[in-house]
């Protein structure tokens, strides 16, 4: 049962593709070797919560792992590749949030807030950086598509009688996040004031539905970044 056991697994497991490294290239096995590890380790520290430790150790050896890989081999014919994973990746993570906090104590719950927040980020990044360039509407509308996947585990986690309340209301604001990204990614200067504004107002909607402070904080943020991007134009 030592946490350490535990470590050691996730050390050979995220050293094995060195360890074997050679000159011939199987981007798929190596992709889906990385995202099956992850979801196993991640799948551990869920089912563990003394070993919560694991949760943090998976996103970070997937992430090293994916970066590592896009660095050395990615090429643009190999975009659907990369986005397929990416969004897989996300999905991983995203899918032992809920399990994993409602399982644990209130100081281990911010921490898994943050890795929440952070396993967004990274893959809206890594979505960004393989697509945004050369597939900017597509990568707008896999965004977008977060966004609103945000907003359904959000609405129906939020709908059980024992749930951590602000992890649905971490939810609500991740997909408005994502909406920005894409806002910001698929529409031209003007285009993005306006759907800014309009976010804005959907959001100051929503908050007095909701009586959410967080929303409202959110709301300012959405009209001050509205304020910004238009002194820039």
């Amino acid at each position: 049962d030592a946490l350490a056991i535990g470590i050691l697994g996730w050390l050979g497991g995220f050293l094995t593709p060195f360890l074997l490294h050679t000159d011939i290239v199987n981007d798929v096995g190596f992709l889906v070797y990385v995202g099956l590890l992850a979801a196993g380790v991640r799948a551990i520290s869920v089912w563990r919560p003394t070993w919560n430790l694991l949760g943090y150790l998976a996103f970070v050896g997937c992430a090293i792992h994916y970066w590592g890989w896009f660095d050395g081999y990615y090429e643009i014919e190999k975009s659907l590749l990369a986005s397929v994973a990416i969004l897989a990746y996300w999905v991983i993570f995203l899918v032992a949030e809920p399990l994993a906090i409602g399982r644990q104590q209130t100081r281990e719950r911010v921490a898994n807030h943050a890795l929440a927040a952070g396993q967004a980020g990274i893959w809206l990044l890594a979505l960004y950086v393989a697509l945004g360039e050369n597939y900017r509407y597509w990568a707008a509308g896999v965004v977008a598509g977060m966004a609103a996947i945000y907003v359904a585990i959000g609405y129906l986690w939020g709908k059980r009688a024992k749930c951590d309340r602000t992890l649905v209301e971490q939810y609500f604001i991740q997909a408005v996040a994502f909406l920005v990204a894409a806002t910001a990614i698929a529409l031209s200067e003007y285009q993005q004031v306006m759907a800014l504004a309009g976010e804005a107002a959907l959001l100051a909607w929503v908050a007095q539905r909701r009586q959410v402070a967080a929303f409202r904080y959110a709301v300012f943020a959405l009209l001050a970044l509205t304020f910004f991007r238009l002194l820039l134009i």
